[in-house]
């Protein structure tokens, strides 16, 4: 189930299909917009969030798939939480950044999804097969 964040209550799709491109709760209203394949909970967050340039995460980025220390500590990651993770579960990868440990994940785990206030970030995931 997904919650409303506006009031936990839980959110349906306007459509009948599975790739309904908004969510509305039916307590308070609210409707959460799917744009570019992400649904969008907080719109207005990331573009408050200055934290990172989009050239500073794009660099990170690019470096995950070739540093060490990005290598390393997915294969760990992923390691460990395969003890954990049954491949029938769902598991949410929450700051997920460009989903690199998700998708490793998702190369055992049948539903994985991923959220990061950080839309580049998510584009990344989605291009990986995460949403």
């Amino acid at each position: 189930m997904i919650l409303c964040p506006e009031c936990d209550h839980g959110l349906k799709l306007l459509d009948q299909e599975v790739s309904g491109d908004r969510l509305k709760c039916d307590h308070c209203g609210n409707i959460v917009v799917r744009q570019d394949g992400i649904f969008r909970f907080h719109p207005g967050d990331a573009a408050d969030f200055d934290q990172h340039s989009q050239e500073a995460l794009t660099a990170i980025m690019d470096s995950e798939g070739r540093h060490f220390w990005f290598a390393t500590r997915a294969e760990f990651l992923a390691r460990q939480l395969r003890r954990f993770v049954r491949s029938d579960a769902s598991f949410a990868d929450i700051g997920a950044g460009s989903g690199e440990i998700a998708a490793k994940i998702a190369s055992w785990c049948s539903d994985v999804s991923a959220a990061d206030i950080q839309t580049a970030g998510l584009l990344r995931a989605r291009d990986r097969g995460i949403v």
